[in-house]
């Protein structure tokens, strides 16, 4: 492992053994397919259920939820 390069950016967190200390891996965050399924239903919805002027108001309030809850994840999920 001495050899490996690890990288430290966005949606990636180092894992490391609490022992020694050592770094072991590295994950990859991204979003769920249940989670991006549900983001779309919940879009979907919005857009059959308002008004024209309603949707702007309420898509911006999904994405602001959407970017609250998984963060560092949607940065590499490529189906949002």
């Amino acid at each position: 492992m001495s050899g490996e390069q690890f990288s430290l950016k966005d949606a990636v967190w180092n894992l490391t053994n609490e022992q020694t200390k050592e770094r072991t891996a590295q994950a990859f965050l991204r979003v769920s397919n249940d989670g991006v399924q549900q983001f779309n239903n919940h879009i979907q919805q919005v857009l059959m259920s308002s008004t024209c002027s309603k949707i702007v108001n309420k898509w911006n309030t999904a994405l602001i939820g959407l970017m609250t809850y998984y963060c560092e994840a949607v940065i590499h999920t490529n189906e949002l």
